[in-house]
């Protein structure tokens, strides 16, 4: 009987096991599928879909997990014309979000609309849509163009336009929000132009492609308001076509620390890495911030750090530095962001280190040469074997102290929430 019972055991394991083979091998050798979804078309003709972004969250006429899709030509097919966004879910149900209208615009738009691939929604409600537009479909009258912000339904409430948006094509963010999009808070635009002598090249490629980061502040009851606008990618290729309008950099994505932008360079197919975004955006906070004043006369706080920190010592320390007026400056700028008071510690204390390095590396210099890109090349190597007194604790603790100086990594453009100088 025991005899019987292990061979029947044995046969049922090599049964099971056979099985499980046939399943895996069906499996592994089924081929994916192709099908529609839905139209994009709306009722006033739009095709072209150029920009697509999944909802994030439930606000509004927003359904979390449905996908926006932005339509750059309008019926009578001329590239740059197309207005309208569409909502489509998953199971092809279809609705339109909005159709813009160009004479109705709250803000300037060099050009008026159409709508390009650079599209996004932040959890806190807002959609922004890039817009490179022409009368005629063909790029001798491509145009700057904006970014378009838009509320939870639809509706066109500002327009973003600075000399360095020029042709906005495509955008990714770094949306801190929240995860519910409800507390005041901040957001990162990072948005490739293909504009940038362009036109006057003629088809000729010209390397004047450009990458903006835009950082805003953001919450749920108030539109997004850009605190700094900054070029950290140039020199791309770009030119005209006849069949495409434009082709430029395109396709953009965030590593997963949120330190390492991923840009396609279309002409001369390859991915490009803009690396060290963090600590550039400290580099760029520290370049463009007068230290104690705001235009218009208006002083910065000097009592933000009692608001944060309660060691009177440690305050004592902090304004006694030699980035006092600096750091009560960039305190003030995560107060009226909306910062938690832990998260805002965090940021002060990377700022902290990251003056400290460059005044103990440059005593020698004058300040304006303390300050430059290699500046942050020496740092980033410094933070793998940093020994200074206060910041290389956690070494002592069994990690790098990189650690401790990333810990703002997640808040990628804090430190570009910038006192606008005078």
């Amino acid at each position: 009987m025991g005899l019987l019972l292990t061979v029947l055991a044995t046969a049922a394991l090599l049964l099971l096991s056979t099985g499980a083979a046939n399943a895996q091998h069906t499996a592994s050798t089924k081929s994916p599928t192709v099908s529609t979804v839905s139209s994009t078309v709306p009722s006033n003709g739009d095709i072209n879909p150029y920009g697509v972004f999944a909802v994030p969250r439930t606000i509004g006429r927003l359904t979390k997990g449905n996908i926006l899709v932005s339509n750059f030509n309008a019926s009578n097919n001329f590239q740059g014309t197309g207005t309208t966004i569409v909502q489509i879910s998953p199971a092809g149900n279809f609705s339109l979000f909005a159709q813009i209208n160009p004479a109705t615009l709250p803000g300037p738009c060099p050009g008026g609309v159409g709508l390009t691939t650079a599209l996004v929604v932040l959890r806190s409600g807002w959609v922004i849509v890039g817009s490179l537009p022409t009368t005629d479909g063909m790029s001798d009258t491509a145009q700057a163009g904006c970014l378009i912000i838009l509320d939870r339904n639809g509706n066109v409430v500002e327009t973003i336009t600075d000399p360095q948006i020029n042709g906005p094509w495509d955008m990714n963010v770094f949306d801190q929000t929240g995860e519910n999009g409800n507390h005041p808070s901040s957001a990162v635009l990072f948005v490739t132009n293909v504009l940038n002598g362009t036109v006057a090249g003629g088809g000729q490629i010209v390397n004047e492609g450009t990458v903006l980061r835009i950082a805003l502040a953001s919450s749920a009851a108030f539109p997004p308001v850009v605190t700094s606008i900054s070029v950290i990618g140039s020199g791309f290729s770009e030119r005209t076509d006849p069949a495409a309008l434009v082709i430029g950099p395109t396709g953009v994505a965030l590593s997963k620390n949120n330190n390492v932008l991923y840009v396609a360079d279309s002409l001369n197919n390859r991915i490009a890495a803009i690396s060290e975004l963090f600590w550039a955006g400290i580099y760029s906070f520290l370049q463009t911030t007068t230290l104690w004043y705001r235009p218009g006369g208006e002083f910065i706080s000097t009592f933000m750090f009692s608001e944060l920190f309660k060691s009177r010592a440690r305050i004592q320390i902090l304004r006694d530095g030699p980035g006092g007026l600096l750091l009560e400056g960039f305190a003030q700028c995560l107060s009226e962001t909306g910062y938690a008071t832990i998260t805002a510690r965090k940021h002060l204390r990377a700022a902290e280190h990251f003056i400290h390095f460059i005044n103990w590396n440059n005593r020698r210099s004058t300040p304006e040469r303390k300050l430059n890109k290699q500046s942050l090349v020496r740092f980033e190597r410094h933070l793998s074997r940093c020994q200074c007194p206060h910041y290389s604790h956690a070494r002592r603790n069994g990690t790098c102290a990189r650690a401790v100086c990333q810990c703002s990594r997640r808040s990628i453009d804090s430190f570009r929430l910038r006192i606008h100088s005078s």
